[in-house]
């Protein structure tokens, strides 16, 4: 499977609820939040942790939206999308990255090969 078609056939049609779309873009200034909190603090150990917040507000966004996490079938898949996501969100193109049928919201959320 190609990223392009990933992105546009399961990705993002898994994110369309702006609940989990949102709880996902806030996941990573809620990471450099914790992480300059660790500077200040000076406890670097803390750092491991660093991965938590975006995780955890993805996760809480597929809770919310009632379907599942693509990290689990794609993993690295699914840090592109990520990234590809954030990207599109802060330039704008997010919205003209969609297919026609995620646009309609017409389609699949699972992938069945």
């Amino acid at each position: 499977m190609t990223f392009t078609r990933f992105y546009a056939d399961i990705y993002l049609p898994r994110h369309a609820d702006p609940a989990c779309k949102w709880l996902h873009l806030i996941g990573v200034p809620a990471a450099a939040v914790y992480g300059g909190l660790v500077a200040w603090l000076g406890q670097w150990w803390l750092l491991v942790f660093l991965p938590v917040p975006p995780y955890l507000l993805g996760f809480l966004g597929h809770v919310v939206a009632h379907n599942q996490p693509t990290t689990f079938r794609y993993p690295l898949l699914s840090i592109l999308g990520y990234g590809k996501m954030l990207v599109g969100a802060l330039t704008g193109r997010l919205r003209r990255t969609r297919s026609p049928a995620v646009a309609a919201g017409t389609a699949r959320t699972e992938d069945t090969s």
